[in-house]
């Protein structure tokens, strides 16, 4: 019988809405499960028909670069329930596809009956926002888990012998509570409970839930990345600026504080701790950025959006995952027993502005409408010297020699997704010849020229026109070939 299951590709912003012809592609492969029936486990894929474990990557030869094509890679995939495997093999099946989304069609077993969803990531691209960090995908909601896609709380926490059963409770929902102005349909709610032993905050993740510990404050009970298991973490590489975010407090006491903390870092089981005391030198020391903010309701406990800057750690190591974590209270423990968190549309920033200009060591001055001041000198790319308050950010110089005008672009790191996110400065130097600066090389500059040779008018940057950093009568010979257009 034919099953349907989602794959999305995420392809490398080079050939975005696109699907690339020609050569092997590595990719990183994660799955869930939807609807899972009573007493099944997660899905395994592997590219042999051989059963077998998890396999993180997948290398896949699209046969064509139409919006219709079929992978010849086959992939082959099991559902593990708690006795046995049950075979699922997507050996025959066609795909079509819509921007990066595609469908998928192939034979499985009848008794198979979820759909599976299937994230392709191609090794070193960037995925510059985190998949369904709006909240409006819901496939794997259901009996054991209701989290929504990519995102993880108790009830997939990491088992843990007793106190799996204790801390293994549905503490999150889909809502229809959104943020104000927004298109979409869901949010997120995050909620406490009370348990015999303390109270429970709401935790959603990225990452995966470690419950280690009956006592909240101890650091066994924390989130982390797990870098081997596509379903509890987010392959990244990219890195943002800023993170913002909507949400929506609504604690049993106004003075409680809820927090958010994202972190990005190098491919490592990165933890996060319930208070920063307890986090080490070591775990540390694979973080790139951290965003972090315990903020308030408001005063309606109504919808609010929170901008948080990264603040960068300075170790020699590159974003590969980035683990986003909510929290119904800052404190482990914290709280109280019917404290709620709405969360909804996180987006994560890149900036496109110049942060600084300067010109043979001297500052220049950068004008809001895009200018920056003159300068009264002739260009040199090696003196000129610009810095973006974008960490991913490029920046583009393109100079015109006829006009003396250089304009530089700056662009945020997500540019091939984001095309807007750019910014456009011109700075206009002195015309090479134009010593007398009125804009013109005319036989006015020879005159200039010679008095300044003189003595009788001040020494200017101009005036060296030729370049050997010395004013004589060598520049007046090249300032009349300019003009004469030799």
């Amino acid at each position: 019988m034919k099953r349907k299951a989602i794959l999305i590709l995420v392809c490398l912003y080079a050939f975005a809405n696109s699907i690339v012809a020609g050569g092997n592609k590595t990719y990183y492969f994660k799955t869930t499960v939807t609807a899972a029936p009573s007493g099944a486990g997660k899905v395994y894929a592997n590219t042999s028909n051989v059963e077998g474990g998890y396999q993180e990557t997948i290398t896949v030869n699209p046969s064509s670069q139409s919006a219709s094509s079929t992978p010849t890679t086959n992939i082959y995939l099991w559902q593990k329930p708690n006795t046995g495997y049950t075979f699922i093999n997507w050996a025959s099946y066609t795909a079509s596809f819509d921007g990066n989304i595609a469908v998928v069609e192939g034979s499985t077993e009848e008794n198979f009956s979820n759909e599976i969803q299937a994230l392709f990531i191609p090794t070193g691209s960037k995925i510059f926002q985190i998949e369904n960090s709006n909240f409006e995908s819901w496939r794997k909601f259901g009996d054991n888990d209701h989290a929504p896609d990519n995102w993880n709380s108790f009830e997939t926490l990491k088992p843990n012998g007793s106190l799996t059963e204790m801390a293994k409770a549905q503490q999150v929902d889909k809502s229809t509570d959104t943020r104000p102005g927004t298109s979409g349909t869901y949010s997120v709610k995050i909620y406490s409970r009370s348990v015999v032993i303390a109270n429970a905050q709401g935790n959603l993740t990225t990452g995966r839930i470690n419950a280690g510990s009956t006592t909240p404050a101890d650091k066994l009970n924390h989130n982390f990345t797990d870098a081997t298991n596509g379903a509890y973490n987010q392959y990244f590489g990219a890195h943002p600026d800023a993170a913002k975010v909507w949400v929506k407090f609504v604690p049993e006491n106004t003075s409680y504080y809820a927090r958010v903390a994202i972190t990005t870092h190098d491919a490592y089981n990165y933890i996060t701790y319930g208070q920063d005391s307890d986090n080490t030198e070591s775990n540390e020391s694979h973080a790139y950025s951290h965003a972090a903010r315990n903020f308030q309701a408001t005063a309606e406990k109504g919808w609010q959006q929170l901008t948080i800057p990264f603040e960068f750690t300075g170790n020699n190591v590159e974003p590969t995952y980035i683990v986003v974590n909510f929290s119904t209270n800052n404190v482990p423990g914290g709280g109280s027993a019917n404290d709620i968190l709405f969360v909804d549309d996180l987006e994560l920033v890149y900036y496109s502005e110049l942060a600084s200009a300067t010109f043979n060591g001297t500052p220049l001055t950068i004008n809001a409408n895009g200018t920056i001041e003159d300068v009264k000198d002739i260009y040199s790319e090696n003196k000129i010297s610009l810095t973006s308050n974008g960490h991913g950010a490029t920046i583009e110089k393109s100079y015109d020699e006829e006009t003396a005008k250089l304009t530089v672009t700056v662009k945020g790191e997500d540019i091939s997704e984001n095309t807007d996110n750019f910014h456009t400065y011109t700075i206009q130097f002195a015309k090479k010849g134009d010593v007398n600066g009125d804009g013109d090389v005319t036989i006015a500059d020879v005159t200039a020229l010679v008095n300044i040779i003189l003595g009788k008018a001040e020494k200017n940057a101009v005036a060296n026109v030729n370049g050997d950093d010395d004013v004589t009568i060598a520049d007046v010979t090249a300032l009349v070939n300019i003009i004469l257009g030799k």
